[in-house]
């Protein structure tokens, strides 16, 4: 039969700092929310989904409805200045608050 023995004096203080230090995730939370966020905002502005091909091209009735409210195709919302579908401002790219934000 085998058997294993360790030393509790070196093992149980180095096991009580990795808890520690990875008690509060929040920090590492934040950072991967903040990566998640970039990413679908840059993926959203460069017409791509999530694996990388491209988004279908808009409908002819599409072009239609933004031409009648006065938009234009190309840029984002947010970049060229034109009103969204409701007629209010496109909000801007955000690095902080609500989306970045773990809990």
């Amino acid at each position: 039969m085998a058997s294993f023995e360790y030393n509790t004096d070196t093992l149980d203080p180095a096991l009580a700092a990795v808890a520690a230090a990875v008690s509060d995730m929040t920090p590492v939370m934040e950072a991967i929310g903040e990566l998640l966020l970039v990413s679908a905002q840059d993926r959203m502005r460069d017409g791509e989904q999530p694996d990388g091909t491209p988004f279908a091209p808009r409908k002819q009735s599409t072009l239609d409805r933004y031409a009648k409210l006065g938009l234009t195709f190309g840029a984002s919302l947010n970049v060229s200045g034109d009103r969204g579908m409701s007629g209010h401002p496109t909000p801007s790219r955000r690095t902080t608050g609500w989306a970045t934000r773990a809990g």
